[in-house]
């Protein structure tokens, strides 16, 4: 999104806060019902509570369905927090109340339809449209409290899909685009395939919630799950029941449902030997993937677009929050193995260090290596920071010719036994070779930046893994080097306290991407090219792994 499309969505934002104000100011005023000073008071409280929270992206009649049906499902499953507070029924004085409260706000929906739309063409099939939905999401409602019995044998994908379709996708994903539709003058009938569609993202989307009542953090998503305790029909408690043994499963069946603390952690324990986070994590890029590809089937260009920012603002992105994690683990380790591997060095035996040099070798290490994401592996970090010294300071050349050194060793000492141990050296050498002494300018960007820091650390794992690495010539990862070009862009145009370098590409007349194409503004072209390029070029990876790599 560029910056007038950033600001046209804040004024959008803002406008759509505005309306909130006038619908509340008619609500409050309607002469069906005269409200004394203590009556408006609790419902313009309720209201501001209940209806504009979470992300505001649908139409204020359907916000207002929403707050209505938390409002109730909080109290139905007991619940304590939402979006980060108490429920409005666990505060002071509310109680039980709320439950008129949550009919109230349903009721004023038919108000508000009546009062802005009753002079439309379409106001009878939006009022019946409305009806449906609603109908169909006190249904789900209903299947989400009274499915299993106490009893997990009823529970089975087919109803958690159930649920999920009638309790969510309808009134969260349908509705919305229904309602454009109608306005548009547009015939819903028209769009079976993509009510499929929308559906099938609702569902999605449900299992998302489901997940992030186990695993998502409070702090974040604003609540404290309670699905175990409640027996609900969770994508979690299926399948786990699918991949569960007998013993697993009678943990399940003695634990699920109970509100004790250690019930729910031995419920929780099972989840985590089966690695349903993992599970769920795969399931995700997957839905992802499919629902992409059936959007992009869809021959409308604007309904793509919108089904598009569905999508993205429905995905929660749990398997990037989960990569994270497994990144920030991974970086743990690596700091860990970066101990270990600075010790196993200033100890080698090739050579013997005295107290300046092993001082001097130590603070080298410490203030060159354990830097950036670490995301290609401490050697390959040597490598980078090795081609920084060189190119960048001089006075470190002897430092960066000793980092050179340093990964040979490393390599023998972990790999020398290992059949690929021959191809490592090669690799690394190769690739060095590259960075140090590009063949041409032209290839500025391929050969500084792309080897090194895209190509080396997929061929290393293609090498460890046993694989050929000519089979994968066509993976564009030198392609997604040529990012060089944001590097040479921000060291103009970037935020000193975000790149975390003084630069210097003009004073050092280098030949940076912004000297032969000019302005500012043509590298947001270019790099939305690239990206949409790069991205396309990607799908078209038949490897299921080395596409999830190249997207990485």
């Amino acid at each position: 999104m560029d910056r007038s499309e950033s600001a046209q969505a804040g004024d959008l934002s803002a406008r759509f806060q505005q309306l909130y104000a006038v619908l509340k100011s008619e609500l409050l005023e309607n002469p069906a019902f005269e409200h004394d000073s203590f009556s408006h008071r609790w419902v313009e409280t309720m209201l501001d509570y209940n209806v504009p929270g979470g992300k505001l992206n649908r139409g204020w009649c359907i916000q207002w369905l929403v707050g209505s049906v938390l409002v109730l499902d909080d109290i139905l499953d007991n619940s304590d927090t939402r979006r980060g507070r108490p429920c409005w029924f666990r505060l002071p004085n509310v109680g039980l109340i709320a439950i008129n409260d949550g009919v109230l706000l349903w009721n004023h929906i038919n108000l508000m339809l009546k009062k802005h739309f009753r002079d439309q063409s379409y106001y009878v099939d939006l009022l019946e449209l409305f009806n449906e939905v609603e109908f169909q999401t006190a249904s789900g409602e209903m299947l989400d409290l009274i499915t299993g019995e106490k009893d997990l044998s009823f529970f089975t994908s087919a109803i958690q899909t159930r649920i999920g379709k009638y309790k969510t996708a309808y009134g969260t994903f349908y509705l919305p685009f229904a309602c454009a539709l109608l306005v548009l003058g547009e015939r819903v009938e028209d769009y079976e395939d993509v009510k499929d569609l929308l559906l099938e993202m609702g569902v999605y989307f449900q299992v998302q919630d489901d997940y992030l009542d186990c695993f998502g953090d409070p702090e974040k998503i604003g609540k404290i799950g309670t699905d175990i305790q409640d027996f609900k029909c969770s994508w979690l408690v299926v399948k786990a029941l699918e991949m569960c043994n007998e013993e697993q499963r009678k943990l399940l069946y003695d634990n699920y449902g109970k509100a004790d603390s250690e019930s729910v952690e031995a419920v929780k324990g099972v989840y985590k030997e089966l690695q349903l986070e993992r599970v769920y994590a795969e399931y995700e890029i997957e839905m992802y993937e499919k629902l992409t590809a059936r959007i992009e089937a869809v021959p409308c260009k604007a309904v793509r677009a919108v089904l598009n920012a569905y999508l993205e603002r429905a995905c929660n992105s749990i398997w990037r929050d989960w990569e994270n994690e497994e990144a920030r683990n991974l970086t743990e380790k690596s700091q860990q193995l970066y101990q270990v591997m600075k010790s196993e060095l200033l100890h080698q035996p090739a050579f013997q260090h005295d107290s300046f040099s092993y001082q001097w070798a130590e603070s080298k290490f410490d203030y060159n290596v354990p830097s950036g994401n670490l995301k290609g592996g401490l050697s390959v970090v040597e490598t980078y920071i090795l081609l920084k010294n060189n190119e960048d300071d001089p006075d470190g050349v002897n430092d960066g010719v000793l980092l050179l050194s340093h990964i040979n060793l490393i390599l023998k000492k972990h790999f020398c036994d290992q059949p690929y141990y021959a191809d490592l050296l090669d690799l690394f050498n190769e690739v060095k070779d590259f960075s140090i002494f590009p063949p041409n300018h032209e290839s500025i960007s391929k050969y500084k930046t792309a080897y090194g820091t895209y190509y080396l650390p997929f061929a290393c794992g293609l090498l460890v893994l046993g694989e050929r690495i000519a089979d994968y010539e066509d993976i564009l990862l030198l392609d997604i080097g040529a990012f060089q070009v944001q590097d040479d862009y921000l060291d103009c145009f970037g935020d000193l306290e975000k790149s975390g370098k003084i630069r210097t590409d003009i004073q050092d007349f280098k030949c940076s991407w912004l000297c032969w194409s000019e302005l500012e503004k043509v590298y947001a072209e270019h790099e939305n090219e690239v990206y949409e390029k790069l991205m396309a070029r990607i799908e078209g990876v038949p490897n299921k792994v080395a596409k999830a790599m190249s997207i990485a």
